[in-house]
């Protein structure tokens, strides 16, 4: 038993490098929650009671101002954390309505307290539905080398970043076949295998699943099929105009660039071939998202920095 906790929306659990477990109760679908906290309970390997007591982690966002925020600004919902050295890092399921496709990732510290969460990054994790393109969980491997974040419907491998910029390397997307459901945990097995499991729903199913990486198959039967889309651009920063390059011939794709706050900015259609010159014309200077689509699926995203 976990005495001194509640659960309120308990929605991930993850663990550190010396085996304490953290208890995510940050479930927020309405955004309003003013009552987030993080439990963070001992090695469970070392409890020899029937019961432990947990610590409390309490937080707020750094950039909520209202409770619950206009609907185009609720994305305070969280199902998706990790542990990496001396912190927590989660990653928001988007809530905006329409949704705009970002997941937002916060750091807190793993002490006990009360903390405000810093907002350290964004990445777009693609416009469309909410069950697609909404993070429900994540998991990194012990290297700190590759990270997995998960929807019901898709799953993205992040690797080759640097530090704890997980959305600097390289990234892959997986669809996932069959009967949609809530999937919603994800841990790594043994070799290239990893586990997926859903959420116990009324009319939903009740499964656990597993992808071998190296060949994306469960059993006989495949769970996802991949999408190996990536692109580079240079130059990076670009002042006036910069060469996207994709790794394999495009047909009838299109070349979209959004600016930090998710608006569509500048848009290039019917895209084929492998090289796109993009012009600045009259963008400001900033942070910009280059997203690749093709047959309304986005195949591969980049940061692109516009300078003056």
């Amino acid at each position: 038993m976990v005495s001194n906790a509640t659960n309120v929306d308990w929605e991930e659990i993850t663990t550190d490098t010396a085996g304490n477990l953290y208890i995510g109760d940050f479930g927020n679908n309405n955004c309003n929650r003013q009552d987030l906290v993080i439990y963070k309970i001992c090695n469970p390997d070392t409890v020899t009671s029937s019961s432990v007591t947990a610590e409390e982690i309490h937080f707020t966002y750094q950039d909520q101002y209202a409770f619950p925020p206009h609907p185009s600004l609720r994305n305070f919902d969280m199902e998706a954390m990790i542990t990496v050295n001396d912190s927590l890092y989660l990653f928001t399921k988007n809530q905006t309505a329409p949704c705009n496709g970002y997941t937002k990732v916060y750091r807190l510290p793993l002490d006990s307290g009360t903390y405000v969460a810093q907002l350290v990054d964004s990445f777009l994790i693609g416009v469309g539905s909410t069950d697609g393109y909404s993070i429900t969980g994540a998991r990194i491997t012990t290297d700190y080398d590759t990270l997995l974040l998960i929807s019901h419907e898709r799953m993205w491998i992040f690797s080759g970043f640097t530090g704890t910029r997980f959305f600097n390397g390289t990234s892959m997307e997986y669809i996932f076949s069959g009967t949609a459901s809530n999937k919603e945990g994800i841990c790594f097995g043994s070799g290239s295998k990893v586990y997926l499991s859903d959420e116990f729903t009324v009319t939903g199913t009740q499964n656990l699943y597993y992808i071998n990486l190296l060949g994306p198959t469960v059993g006989e039967h495949p769970i996802a099929q991949g999408s190996n889309g990536s692109i580079s651009v240079y130059p990076n920063p670009f002042s006036k105009q910069t060469i996207v390059q994709t790794n394999y011939p495009m047909t009838n794709a299109s070349l979209t660039v959004d600016n930090c706050f998710g608006q569509t900015v500048a848009q290039i259609k019917n895209i084929s071939g492998q090289t796109i010159i993009l012009y600045r014309d009259n963008l400001p200077s900033g942070l910009y998202i280059v997203r690749l689509t093709q047959d309304r699926q986005v195949i591969a995203t980049k940061k692109l920095i516009i300078t003056d």
